[in-house]
């Protein structure tokens, strides 16, 4: 399972992201708060939902997830300023507004690819859901 945005992709079953074919290393933390986005996508996920999913029950400053937040941001090529991966909703949290394709069922990312379709079709901030060859949605 896995997701395609700009030119990167995130291989949940290897809990590993590439960009341009490289691996980028990610702490495990950033990792998790980059799914997080993603599953999320198209909606602002609260800072205070952020903390609590990839943190637990520890006490943490806001400027933990400022720093991976960051990192995020660099490993996925987003300079912050023209924000076209992770937008930063001031005061309320993040949102991933990249189009992301999901990988097909059989894990094939290249058939998902082909498979996109017409551009008119994306959402609201420029996001549409590949869906899987057998008509269901290719996100688990």
């Amino acid at each position: 399972m896995g997701w395609r945005f700009g030119e990167c992709v995130f291989d949940v079953d290897r809990w590993e992201l590439r960009r341009a074919d490289q691996v980028v290393q990610l702490e495990p933390r950033a990792m998790s708060i980059l799914r997080e986005l993603i599953e999320q996508r198209g909606r602002v996920v609260t800072k205070e939902e952020l903390l609590d999913r990839v943190w637990g029950d520890r006490f943490v400053s806001e400027s933990a997830l400022t720093t991976q937040i960051k990192a995020i941001r660099r490993a996925v090529g987003d300079d912050g300023r023209a924000q076209a991966v992770l937008r930063t909703v001031h005061g309320q949290g993040y949102m991933f507004v990249a189009q992301v394709i999901d990988e097909a069922v059989d894990g094939s990312i290249e058939q998902a690819v082909a498979g996109v379709g017409d551009p008119r079709s994306l959402g609201p901030v420029g996001l549409t859901r590949q869906h899987s060859p057998d008509g269901g949605g290719g996100r688990a």
